[in-house]
Formats: structure tokens, C-alpha cells, sequence
């Protein structure tokens, strides 16, 4: 786990320079309600978004359809 605590600091420090934005993956997990004891089912979240990290960009439709 070194290594993960390695890759983390890192990340951490780019994130703190203020010019990067560092995505984490998703932990899985085995209950979605451990207090009801559901059972997980499996999704995704899939970003399309042409736009970057920008929300004020705005999107060529003629190269950006």
C-alpha cells in the first residue's frame, strides 16, 4: 500500500499548484444499505461532455456536433 500512499501525495500536491484536477476511481462496494442489507447493483457514470473542465466554455457545434 506504500505505493498508493505514494500516488496520493502526489496527487495532493498537483491538486494544491491549483492547475490540475486529479480524478479518483470509484471504491466498489459490496452493501448499498448495510442497514437493510440491499444488495449493490451495478451502474456507470459516463461523462460525454465536450466542454472540458469549463463550465462557461462555450462549444463549437459546427466542430462539436
Amino acid at each position: 500500500m506504500e505505493a498508493m500512499d505514494d500516488m496520493e501525495g502526489v496527487a495532493a500536491l498537483l491538486e494544491a499548484s491549483g492547475r490540475y484536477r486529479i480524478l479518483r476511481r470509484l471504491e466498489p462496494r459490496s452493501l448499498y444499505d448495510a442497514a437493510k442489507r440491499s444488495t449493490a447493483h451495478r451502474g456507470i457514470f459516463l461523462d460525454v461532455g465536450t466542454k472540458g473542465l469549463d463550465p462557461a466554455a462555450k462549444v463549437d457545434e459546427k466542430t462539436n456536433p
